[in-house]
């Protein structure tokens, strides 16, 4: 903005109806737009800076209230006005329209069995624990605490292997996106690792302030990054494609391949519940990818058509029909 107006002398210079014009070209420089070709090359960005801008616009009428300014309050109502009514067109339409099309034919990868295996011998052997989306310290001793023996009625209805697995999985509740909650399922193997760390908190000098169960050392609050602890390790134990795992693309990876198990609604719901997704995301994006279905599903139909003998497979779904190796 500096470059396109000599008199920006702050962000908050930009928060007037004058200045929207100039604000649009500054975002197009720095998503890098290319004229010609009418397309960005950074293209998520432009929607997170519109989000960000209409919300310093707030923040500039907020400031504006309390000094009773009312001249800076109407240039920031009218700016969080412009970016209402024209950003979408002036910057976010075009940019969405160049996402979708970069996407079409990019495959859709989630993680192979083989590195999810591996990365997890790798921590069993190394004797580390991954550490979860900031579970609190009290969240894991409540937990511990609680009394969850099973109504008999309920213990009746499982199996005996089941009803082991009550016995020796805990479950810890955190907060997940948007305050939703999000179970974590600990094993005998988990909880005997967390026990440990939590013993030697004070030899680790760990702040007494620290709430968290992964906390990081020293005078800090906050809690060890587990994305970076995955990252580490994913690396470490040799996966031919560590970049994939990664904890949303783990999600994923259950979400996807839970549907070669032909779940029921009610059971699709459980595990989506788990995950921390809603049902009706959870039905949306997260199954097979497309070009596998299309390949090994659709293209069944498509054959037998080709081959005039598609009424042999009368009353059948796409599970059902076999064909020939032919």
């Amino acid at each position: 903005m500096r470059e396109i107006n000599k008199a920006v002398t702050g962000l908050s210079d930009c928060m007037k109806p004058t200045m929207f014009k100039d604000v649009v070209k500054a975002v197009q420089h720095t998503l890098k737009f290319n004229a010609e070709k009418g397309s960005y090359d950074i293209r998520s960005l432009a929607l997170k800076l519109g989000h960000s801008l209409k919300k310093c616009a707030k923040i500039v009428k907020a400031s504006a209230l309390i000094v009773d300014d009312k001249m800076k309050r109407k240039e920031a109502e009218g700016f969080f006005d412009l970016c209402e009514s024209e950003w979408n067109s002036a910057v976010s339409s075009l940019a969405l329209q160049t996402l979708h099309v970069r996407k079409l034919n990019n495959p859709k990868r989630i993680p192979r069995a083989e590195d999810v295996k591996k990365v997890n011998q790798f921590l069993k052997e190394k004797g580390e624990g991954e550490g979860n989306e900031r579970m609190e310290l009290r969240q894991y001793t409540d937990r511990m605490m609680a009394d969850d023996r099973l109504q008999e009625e309920v213990a009746q209805s499982l199996s005996s292997f089941e009803r082991e697995l009550t016995h020796t999985i805990s479950r810890v509740q955190i907060r997940g996106k948007r305050g939703r909650p999000v179970a974590v399922l600990l094993s005998d193997r988990h909880k005997e690792k967390i026990e440990c760390l939590n013993k030697y908190r004070d030899a680790l000098k760990i702040n007494k302030e620290n709430q968290y169960l992964f906390a990081r050392g020293g005078e800090s609050r906050s809690p060890i990054r587990s994305a970076d602890v995955l990252r580490k390790f994913s690396i470490q134990c040799n996966a031919k494609s560590p970049e994939l795992l990664t904890s949303t693309s783990l999600r994923k990876h259950v979400a996807t391949v839970s549907q070669i198990l032909n779940l029921k609604d009610h059971e699709l719901d459980t595990l989506a519940h788990f995950l921390g997704h809603d049902i009706r995301i959870h039905r949306e994006y997260y199954h097979l990818p497309e070009n596998s279905i299309q390949i090994a599903k659709v293209s069944k139909i498509l054959i037998e058509l080709e081959k005039g003998t598609i009424q042999n497979f009368a009353g059948k779904s796409l599970e059902e029909i076999q064909m020939d190796r032919q």
